[in-house]
Order: structure tokens, then C-alpha cells, then sequence
């Protein structure tokens, strides 16, 4: 997690769903199913959804 408590998407796979729909190196990943991500745990939990 970011100094923001955001996750920050460090790589995107070539040709991944990731990738079609506009997913970015340095993007923040600030909510999981509606969920808003406080910290690493959250991130985990709402993930495993």
C-alpha cells in the first residue's frame, strides 16, 4: 500500500483484461467491490471475494 493507504499497480501483463480495460502501471487501486481499501488487510479480504 501507497503513503495514501491506496495500492499502487506496479505492472500490467501484455494482453491482459488488465490491459484492455485501461489498467496502468501507477494506478491506485482505492476500492475492491464497492469496498473502500484502508489497508493491506482489507485489500486481502475484499481480493478474496
Amino acid at each position: 500500500m501507497g503513503k495514501s493507504g491506496y495500492g499502487v499497480i506496479a505492472a500490467v501483463a501484455e494482453g491482459s483484461i488488465a490491459e484492455r480495460e485501461g489498467v496502468r502501471p501507477g494506478d491506485q487501486i482505492v476500492s475492491i467491490n464497492g469496498h473502500v481499501l484502508r489497508d493491506v488487510i482489507d485489500y486481502r479480504f475484499y481480493g478474496a471475494e
